[in-house]
């Protein structure tokens, strides 16, 4: 899985780009043609940027590896075109190498002569602590100043743990925590682990996105889509963790770099694929972040008219997206369970229809059954009495602050 992706091997990082030509001779002028439909700035002339944040310094390097290599084979654009790739990756030098230091690169690929080149752009500090948000907004910025333009894509590809602060450790009934959000950089080991919070990204990302697609475990919930609904247009996000083998990379770049707006839908119908035929598993979920809002007055309205409820509800009498976790669960079938009407049921259900464009998932994640009639493709943490420290966390959210679940 994303989080516990060490089942690969770690010589792919090695050969991880044997398919990408090192080019450095100067990008050709792409010209003063502009982007197909936000308000154009003078001067800019490049139609969509993808960026593929690639956080690796962790135990995920080979998969992360493989996952670049795989992405090379696909329709990488022409040197000339319109149409960019950058991939930010920091890779530790082997899987259980955490002290071996390895500079962080920001790099273009694009094809050239039939091959896939690749032209650095940036080295970072060696020893820069790569998760803060100060340093993915240097990367960020380094992008865009690089390349100009009025579309932008971030997939990023690391360990996940939804909302989870990084700091949290557990309490008692929490057997298996991963102290991470988004990321991880080791520092000498995987039991000390750098990370970035969910406000962190927030902060951390400075400008408008068409999407932001993750390749990580249990970034599919309420609680994440909220807190970022303003810096991006929509979110592929998983409501479970995510099978080591990630998302079809060699298709990747042909679905977001597609004629009019990237195929999101596309991206998302190709990773359930490839994990259905192949007997693995997957869920996945693509959401609307302008209608984000609408489903946060609507949950509000629930819960307030269901207040004596909010911390009786059985998590267990939920459908469950958890395998490794204990506190990941679908969201509408917890408002169901608060005891929601028929009428309140049928105004959520419309948010929801609204702000889920697409969900899919196999009858199974790993050992955990997933009911087709239950899955509303988002997920949701379910409060209790016994995670009085992670209840105080979860009343700090932009999604508890404006729905009031727990006050």
């Amino acid at each position: 899985m994303k989080n516990l992706k060490s089942i690969l091997l770690t010589v792919l990082c090695a050969v991880a780009l044997a398919s990408c030509t090192d080019n450095s001779e100067p990008l050709p002028d792409s010209g003063n043609r502009l982007p197909y439909d936000r308000e154009p700035v003078p001067g800019l002339g490049y139609q969509k940027v993808m960026i593929l944040y690639s956080e690796g310094y962790n135990d995920l390097v080979g998969s992360l590896a493989l996952n670049i290599e795989q992405f090379c084979q696909g329709d990488i654009p022409y040197f000339n075109e319109r149409n960019v790739v950058l991939v930010y990756s920091h890779a530790a030098e082997r899987r259980g190498d955490y002290t071996t230091k390895t500079a962080p690169v920001l790099y273009r690929l694009y094809t050239r002569g039939g091959v896939v080149c690749k032209d650095t752009l940036a080295t970072f500090d060696l020893l820069a602590n790569t998760m803060t948000p100060d340093f993915m907004r240097s990367v960020m910025e380094t992008a865009r100043r690089s390349f100009p333009s009025n579309h932008y894509g971030l997939v990023i590809t690391s360990h996940g743990n939804g909302w989870i602060p990084s700091d949290y450790s557990g309490e008692n009934i929490d057997m298996n925590i991963a102290p991470s959000w988004i990321g991880a950089q080791y520092d000498g080991s995987s039991r000390n682990r750098k990370s970035l919070d969910i406000n962190q990204l927030r902060d951390a990302i400075p400008f408008r996105l068409d999407y932001i697609a993750f390749d990580a475990c249990l970034m599919g919930g309420v609680e994440v889509a909220y807190e970022l609904k303003d810096l991006c247009d929509y979110i592929v996000a998983s409501p479970t963790e995510v099978i080591s083998d990630g998302f079809n990379y060699p298709d990747m770049a042909a679905r977001l770099f597609a004629d009019g707006d990237p195929d999101l839908v596309g991206l998302c119908e190709d990773y359930f694929n490839m994990c259905a035929n192949s007997g693995s598993y997957a869920t996945i979920g693509l959401y609307d972040c302008s209608k984000m809002q609408a489903l946060a007055d609507v949950s509000k309205d629930i819960f307030e008219a269901h207040r004596e409820e909010v911390m009786k509800v059985n998590p267990w009498s939920v459908q469950s997206y958890n395998y490794s976790f204990t506190y990941n669960f679908d969201f509408r079938d917890y408002v169901k369970a608060l005891g929601a009407s028929e009428a309140e049921l049928q105004a959520l259900d419309q948010a929801l229809e609204q702000l889920v464009v697409y969900k899919n998932s196999t009858p199974y994640f790993i050992s955990t059954p997933i009911d087709a009639e239950r899955f509303s493709g988002i997920g949701t943490y379910i409060p209790t009495e016994s995670r009085t420290t992670l209840n105080s966390y979860f009343r700090e959210t932009a999604w508890n602050e404006a729905t009031l679940l727990l006050k």
